[in-house]
C-alpha cells in the first residue's frame, strides 16, 4: 500500500522519527494532543486548492511526523496508533490512495512500515478500532465520493 502514495509522501513516511529535546508525550496531557489532532484535520479538510498540493501533502506529512513521535515515545498507546492512522487518512485523501477501503490487514502492514517500534498490541488495538470506526461510520475517501464512486470500500486495487 506504502507505494500507492506520491513519492514524496513515501520518502518522508519510512524516514528516521526525529527527536525534539523534550519528550513531548510525557508534557503534554493527552486530551491536548487530541484536541490538536481535530484542529488540524479541520484545517486540512478546508485547505483550499489554491494552497496547492504540494503545501497541503507538507502540512499532512508534518502531523504524520507528530503522530510517529507521539508512538516513538509512547509505543505501548493504543490510541497513539488510532491518531496516526487519521493522521495517514488525511495524507491519503491528498494523494488519493484508498486507505479506508484496505482491509485490516493492509492497514497493519502500512502502520508497522511507519512506526517499526510500536508494540504488537497497541498497533493491533489501534489499527483495528480505526478500521471498525470507519466501517461502522461508512466513512470512505472524499476523493472517491467527488468521482462519483461509493466511497471506494468496492475499490480494492490496491
Amino acid at each position: 500500500m506504502l507505494n500507492l502514495f506520491h513519492p514524496i509522501s513515501q520518502k518522508s513516511l519510512t524516514g528516521t522519527v526525529h527527536q525534539h529535546r523534550r519528550l513531548e508525550s510525557s508534557l503534554i496531557p493527552m486530551g491536548d494532543v487530541l484536541g490538536e489532532v481535530g484542529t488540524q484535520a479541520g484545517e486540512l479538510r478546508v485547505a483550499t486548492t489554491s494552497q496547492g498540493q504540494d503545501h497541503r501533502r507538507g502540512k499532512a506529512l508534518k502531523h504524520i511526523e507528530t503522530r510517529r513521535r507521539l508512538v516513538y515515545n509512547r509505543p505501548d498507546n493504543e490510541w497513539g496508533v488510532y491518531e496516526l492512522c487519521k493522521a495517514v487518512y488525511e495524507l491519503a485523501e491528498i494523494d488519493q490512495v484508498d486507505f479506508n477501503g484496505a482491509d485490516l490487514i493492509e492497514k497493519m502492514m502500512l502502520l508497522r512500515k511507519l512506526v517499526p517500534f510500536v508494540s504488537s498490541s497497541a498497533l493491533q488495538i489501534g489499527v483495528t478500532e480505526y478500521h471498525d470506526s470507519r466501517n461502522r461510520q461508512g466513512w470512505g475517501m472524499d476523493f472517491l465520493k467527488c468521482e462519483g464512486m461509493n466511497y471506494g470500500f468496492a475499490n480494492k486495487s490496491h
